[in-house]
């Protein structure tokens, strides 16, 4: 019995470690649309999707997220774990396939491994 705990016990713990890093990369991500259902005649539409260009390279095309809540609203979400180390300008642009494509919004951020922790001591 015991080593069927243990077992378990392991598979259990991997499969939270699993979980735990699966959302552990930095992401880009923007602020949610409003509903589709609340928009007026006025208000723009919601995107359909993203382009999305790093440093004047190739544009990166990609759906919007669904948010968790439970409204269902969208927002611009990208994973950054690919992304080399440097300093990056990474612009996004909102594509609606009726109302054409928004204005480009930049974003600068640097990728890096933080500097190492220093006067480490003990306190009384």
């Amino acid at each position: 019995m015991k080593k069927i705990w243990t077992v378990g016990f392991a598979l259990m713990m991997s499969a939270l470690i699993a979980a735990a890093t699966a959302q552990a990369a930095p992401f880009a991500v923007s602020d949610p649309y409003p509903l589709e259902a609340n928009l007026t005649d006025t208000d723009p539409p919601n995107p359909e999707s993203f382009v999305i260009v790093f440093d004047a390279g190739a544009p990166i095309t990609i759906a919007p997220t669904l948010m968790p809540a439970p409204d269902g609203r969208i927002y611009f979400k990208y994973d950054l774990a690919t992304v080399p180390r440097g300093k990056h300008v990474m612009r996004v642009k909102a594509v609606h396939s009726i109302g054409g494509e928004s204005v480009d919004v930049p974003f600068t951020f640097r990728v890096g491994t933080p500097s190492p922790v220093v006067g480490v001591k003990l306190q009384r």
